[in-house]
Formats: C-alpha cells, sequence, structure tokens
C-alpha cells in the first residue's frame, strides 16, 4: 500500500465557506469589529474579575473598544505589512538582491502614493501580520510588566480570529453578528465546538444523500479523500483550525496534524498551558484561543502543540508523496517548509497552485538547491479542475527517486 501525505491550507476549507483572506485579516486586527469588541471586553472583564491571578495581567478596563483612530492605525498598518510581503515575494523572484535601505526607501515610496483601488489588490492578494503582533509576543509572558495594553492586543486579535471562524462555521451569510452570540461563543467553548461538530455530520449525510438521489458530482478534497482511504494509507497535515477535514473523512485525529492549533484549543498563559475543551476542564484564569495566525513568529509553543508538530515529522517521514493543495507556501510558514526541504530530498513533492506562481519561486521558498528541482512536480489548477487533479495525483503511482 502505497504512502501519502497530504498538506493542507486555508484553500482546502473554501468551499464552506470559511472567512479568510483580507476580509479575516481586517477583522483579526479589529476593523469594524464592534460588537465582536464589545463581547471579548464583557468576557475578559469576568474572566479577570473571578481569576485566581487578577493582577498578573494588570486592568483591562482602560483598554477600551477600538476607536476610529485605531481602526485607521491598524489599517495603515496592514497595508504596509502587506506591501513589504509583496516586494519581498517579488524580489525572490525576480532574485533582486538590493540592500535593506534600498528595499525600505522602495516601500516608503511605494505606499505614499497607493490609490484605494491598489491597496485593495494588495491587501487580497499579500495579506500579512508580519510585525503587527510579532513584537508583542513577549508580553504573553509577564503583561504587568512588558506591557498590559500590548497583552491585551495579542489577547484580542487571537480570540476575533477564533470568534469570526466560529462565526461562519455556525451562521449562515444572511445572520446577524450580535454581542451575545460572541459572548456565549466565549463562555461555552465545548458547547461550540460541540454544535460545530454536529451541524458538519449533519451537512456532510444530507450532502450524501442527496448525491445518491441526484447524482450530484460536486465533491470536495477532503471526500475524495474519503474514497481512498483503504486502498493508500494517507496521513494529513493542516493548517486550518477547523475539524471539518476530521468529519468529512473520517480519518482518525491520530492520523491528522493540526499544527496551526484547532477550535477547542485555549492557552492560559500564566500557567504555561493550553487546554483542550473536549477533554479537560478549563481553568480560572485567563485564557485565549490557541491559534497559530499568519505570522513570521510562533507564539508559546505548548506541549500539545509540539505533539501535533512530531505527527507532522512522522507523517513526513513516512510519506513516500507529499500534495500540496490549498496552502499558499509563503514567507511566514519557514517552519513548514524547512521540514519539506530536509524531509523530501529523494521523495516526490506534488504542488498544486491555486496562484499561478511558478516552479522556480516555490523552488526557492523552500530553499532547494535547483530552481528546477527534479522531485518537485507542479501542477496548476483552477476552480473547474482542482479536485479532478487532485485526485488524479493522489491516486497515480508513485515515482520513485533514484
Amino acid at each position: 500500500m502505497k504512502k501519502v501525505c497530504v498538506l493542507f491550507g486555508a484553500g482546502a476549507d473554501a468551499n464552506y465557506g470559511i472567512c479568510n483572506g483580507l476580509n479575516f485579516a481586517l477583522k483579526v486586527v479589529g476593523f469594524k469589529t464592534d460588537k465582536m469588541n464589545e463581547a471579548i471586553i464583557k468576557f475578559y472583564s469576568e474572566k479577570k474579575k473571578n481569576s485566581k491571578y487578577p493582577n498578573w495581567c494588570n486592568d483591562i478596563d482602560s483598554h477600551d473598544l477600538f476607536n476610529d483612530k485605531e481602526e485607521s492605525d491598524e489599517e495603515k498598518s496592514l497595508i504596509e505589512k502587506s506591501l513589504r510581503k509583496k516586494y519581498l515575494t517579488e524580489y525572490l523572484q525576480s532574485g533582486n538582491d538590493s540592500s535593506k535601505t534600498a528595499f525600505d526607501s522602495e516601500i516608503k515610496n511605494i505606499l505614499e502614493n497607493l490609490d484605494q483601488t491598489e491597496k485593495k489588490a494588495l491587501l487580497d492578494n499579500y495579506i500579512s501580520y508580519m510585525g503587527v503582533l510579532d513584537e508583542k509576543f513577549s508580553t504573553l509572558i509577564f503583561p504587568k510588566y512588558l506591557g498590559p495594553q500590548k497583552f491585551w492586543k495579542v489577547v484580542k486579535c487571537y480570540t476575533r480570529a477564533y470568534l469570526t471562524i466560529v462565526f461562519n462555521l455556525l451562521n449562515e451569510e444572511t445572520e446577524e453578528e450580535t454581542v451575545e452570540k460572541y459572548y456565549e461563543y466565549l463562555k461555552k467553548p465545548k458547547e461550540t465546538l460541540e454544535r460545530i461538530k454536529e451541524k458538519y455530520k449533519k451537512l456532510n449525510q444530507e450532502k450524501q444523500l442527496n448525491k445518491q438521489a441526484n447524482g450530484s458530482q460536486n465533491v470536495t478534497y477532503y471526500e475524495t479523500l474519503k474514497k481512498y482511504l483503504n486502498n493508500i494509507q494517507i496521513n494529513v497535515v493542516t493548517t486550518n483550525y477547523t475539524p471539518i477535514c476530521e468529519i468529512t473523512t473520517n480519518i482518525n485525529e491520530n492520523n491528522i496534524a493540526y499544527v496551526h492549533g484547532k477550535i477547542g484549543l485555549f492557552e492560559a498563559p500564566y500557567s504555561l498551558k493550553v487546554f483542550d475543551v473536549e477533554k479537560e476542564e478549563l481553568p480560572n484564569e485567563i485564557y485565549f484561543p490557541y491559534l497559530f495566525i499568519q505570522s513570521g513568529v510562533k507564539p508559546v509553543v505548548e506541549y500539545n502543540q509540539i505533539k501535533e508538530y512530531y505527527k507532522m515529522v512522522k507523517f513526513f517521514e513516512e510519506a513516500e508523496r507529499l500534495i500540496i493543495v490549498g496552502y499558499k507556501i509563503n514567507i511566514d510558514d519557514h517552519h513548514i517548509n524547512g521540514l519539506i526541504r530536509n524531509l523530501f530530498q529523494d521523495k516526490e513533492i506534488v504542488y498544486l497552485d491555486y496562484d499561478s506562481f511558478d516552479k522556480e519561486y516555490i523552488c526557492k521558498l523552500l530553499r532547494l538547491p535547483e530552481k528546477n528541482y527534479k522531485n518537485l512536480k507542479y501542477v496548476s489548477i483552477n476552480e473547474s479542475n482542482s479536485v479532478k487533479i487532485f485526485e488524479e495525483i493522489l491516486t497515480n503511482d508513485i515515482i520513485k527517486i533514484k
């Protein structure tokens, strides 16, 4: 039986209406999220009041809701970081060897002359938090002394990421955002996760019945995987936070590595521990969702997450072929890119590209030794053929690399 590992990114969850890209990024940094912010302030004020360690993180009251100026500053910062990512990407593609001074000067000149259309295109294609949160992660250690406002900014960003995803998973596009909904998601995280799992189990059952009745062929990557579990040894590495892959494929959680955290995990920074709401009670202290949003630096990496990384390494070592789909290899994820490079020196890598880069650029990002690296198979895909090509690659014979 051949052994395949699939690396899924946000694109694999796109068919399920999960908010990502520009809209997700703006919500994470607090752009037009008044109701979400109100629920967050209410929740953490209560948590701090009832915590065993109320003075450890200092006051939260002064760190009030974002005002218009703060919203504007956040958007400007996001645009600048995204512009840096765009030009860093283009420099990598072109082989430009300019100095940091020249690079910074070019960024500054372009930033001053961007119009609204260019800003939107920039955020749509090169969204990045690089530097927006990274320098504040140190405050998770001792916020009272290292900066309580910066600490709460990190907490609020990760909490908004969680709330945005959960809201998308549980509500239709036309349903209204309310403070009460957001507060309930935070107050009852275990029940929230159970609702998500129940909803997607039911949707999968309904889709299967419709397919049997109507012969529908609108399948997803996950449904395709499920078809071949008895014929191929399949392990999954995912940067997604949702349980949809696990529910749809019926792949055991031991065969899925959630390398960027997942819904249901919460970090308690005081005790330096991550809690799984399905397996244990949350502590009587401040905690926030344990998710790795897009950043060049990852926050506290804890025991639970080390286990997921161990699974990823094990899956990569065992695989004869790695299929990368729905995952945009980028400069924010070198913790994954480096493992791919080191563990697939003599095995197949198949990159299904939805973004129309080119093989040479992917080789540069993975730091592969040659710009046309023979072990990397590069395939351009689009909305109409992506799942079909994925199935073909999944079932094709393994090429033996000498």
